[in-house]
């Protein structure tokens, strides 16, 4: 299930407030560790509470286990421990977001989901080089609107095998 945005113009201004989003990308921010992260709206599928988690033995470090959702098993990744953060207990605004990776469902479990932040190619900073430990794709840029820094990654980067295992 695909969650949609509306977007609904200001009164005598039908036009006005599609035009002012055109061109801008849409980012899903999340918290981990109380840094803002963001991944691309077009990627996320829904977002759940997390229902009860199946651990699955010898399984790699950054998975949580497996959950059941609708049917379907799904496994579910810790992006923190993904990006090899500090461990933090679950509380009750954690979210699974629904992601597919190489045609399959995949869960990304995160502290807390903010927004959607709409941002124009050119308020997208570069990604520092001098950022260690991940694969160059995993952080696709930096963004600072109104003040406040979020990190923009790249889900397949992150994702990949090699990346923070």
């Amino acid at each position: 299930m695909s969650r949609a945005l509306t977007v609904r113009p200001k009164r005598g201004d039908p036009r006005g407030a599609l035009r002012a989003i055109e061109g801008r990308e849409e980012f899903l921010s999340f918290l981990l560790g109380g840094e803002t992260y963001a991944v691309p709206v077009s990627r996320v599928k829904e977002i759940l509470k997390p229902p009860p988690v199946t651990e699955v033995p010898r399984g790699p470090d950054d998975l949580v286990g497996i959950v059941a959702i609708r049917g379907q098993v799904l496994p579910v990744r810790d992006l923190r421990r993904r990006l090899r953060l500090p461990a933090r207990p679950t509380t009750r605004r954690s979210r699974i977001l629904v992601v597919e990776q190489d045609g399959e469902p995949l869960g990304l479990f995160v502290d807390e989901v903010r927004e959607v932040v709409r941002l124009l190619p050119g308020e997208i900073e570069a990604t520092p080089s001098i950022v260690p430990g991940l694969e160059a794709d995993a952080i696709v840029g930096v963004a600072r609107p109104d003040g406040q820094m979020i990190v923009l990654l790249g889900l397949d980067g992150v994702l990949r095998e090699e990346a923070g295992a």
